[in-house]
Order: C-alpha cells, then structure tokens, then sequence
C-alpha cells in the first residue's frame, strides 16, 4: 500500500516554511493534488521572502487547502502569496499538558540551585548581566551547549537529551533564553524566564511574547 494513501497530509511546524530554502518536501509538493494538504503552525523563520524565490514560494504556499501558521507577522508577509484564508495557532508544543509533559522528563546530575541558559543567539555583552545575576542569587549559571560556548558558565550541558533538557528548564531556578522553544517551554512549566532577542529574527519570539503578553527581555 502506497504510503500517498492517506486522506490528509500536513506539514509543520518551526521554519518548515523558511523562504529562503523553499525546500518542496516541507511544501508537500510530493503530495499529488487529489490528496488534501494542509499545514498546523507552520513558522517561515524569515519574514524576508527574497525576489528570487518569490514565483517558486508562491507555487508551493498554494500547493495548501488549508494554511495555518504560528505567528501572526508571518500571516501578513503571507496573505500577499496564498490565495486562501490563514488561521493562527499555537505551536504544537502547548497541545500537551504540563503534567503530560512532566511524565517524560528525566534526572540530570545536577544538585546544587542554578539557573539555566539556551541560547541560540547571544551577545557576549549579556555575560555582564549573568555575572550580576550570579553574584546577586548565588546560584549557579548552567548553559546548554553542543560544544564550546562565549556564555558566562559554571557548567555547561553538552549531553543533555530531550528528556534531560525538559527536566533542567523545569527544575531550574529560571531562564534565560533566546530560543523560541525555549520560551515555550518556560511558559508551560511556569518558570520565570527573560528572552533574549534576536535583533536579525525577532518575529517569532517576540510574537510568542506578545501572545501570552510577556514582556520580559534580558537586559544589558
């Protein structure tokens, strides 16, 4: 039996819909035109759709019966392409529950109180601002990292898997993040947490900020 015989097909959610790849596979093009598409949050991560890619980017959007997306800047920079009506919604991470979420996380060997660093993007300027934070709590700065890292540390988490990951926002002390997952994650363990903007990306974090009306920036 054909994998393609399925009723419905959808595609989504964090930057499937990055203009500047326009990758076919994440636009369902695969998918033949009697089958039904549709997308659930779908991200563009980019609001800039270059000129060169805009003819390709306006055949794929409307490869979609049905569009949803995650932020609502990327509705505007694409009602101007898609031909249809666009709803907005959450990210798929919110449609499990905080306990739901609890059941899968999993110890990591850490004892003493800490707060936790993700971040994608970082200015070494903020380090001034952890150092304050440290001396101020006299708590530990944890930064998850995938190899060496410029973020002012006392430890930093290279091994950390999902369920880890999990468990270090949930028991942490705060965060300090410029992940949008990473806010997501705070959100739904109600940690305390301050976002570090991306000044070169700041729609979806920002618009994930707006939603839950959460102003908190880090500061420096």
């Amino acid at each position: 039996k054909s994998f393609l015989n399925y009723d419905i097909f959808v595609s989504g959610s964090d930057q499937v819909f990055q203009p500047s790849v326009c990758d076919p596979v994440f636009f369902l093009d695969f998918v033949p035109d009697s089958n039904i598409k549709a997308s659930y949050a779908a991200s563009l991560g980019s609001l800039n759709i270059p000129k060169e890619k805009e003819q390709l980017f306006l055949r794929l959007i409307n490869n979609f019966d049905f569009l949803s997306l995650r932020e609502s800047d990327a509705m505007i920079a694409v009602q101007h392409f898609y031909k249809g009506p666009i709803s907005i919604n959450a990210d798929p991470t919110f449609l499990v529950s905080k306990s739901d979420w609890t059941k899968r996380i999993k110890p990591y060997k850490t004892k003493k109180k800490y707060y936790l660093v993700y971040a994608i993007y970082w200015d070494k300027s903020l380090n001034q601002a952890l150092k304050r934070l440290k001396k101020q709590s006299g708590f530990d700065i944890i930064v998850i990292s995938d190899g060496m890292t410029n973020i002012f540390h006392d430890k930093v988490v290279c091994d950390a898997g999902v369920e880890e990951f999990l468990w270090l926002i949930n028991n942490s002390e705060g965060v300090i993040t410029s992940s949008f997952h990473g806010a997501c994650f705070s959100l739904i363990f109600n940690k305390p947490f301050s976002a570090v903007i991306n000044p070169n990306s700041p729609s979806r974090l920002r618009c994930l900020l707006n939603t839950f009306d959460y102003p908190v920036i880090f500061r420096y």
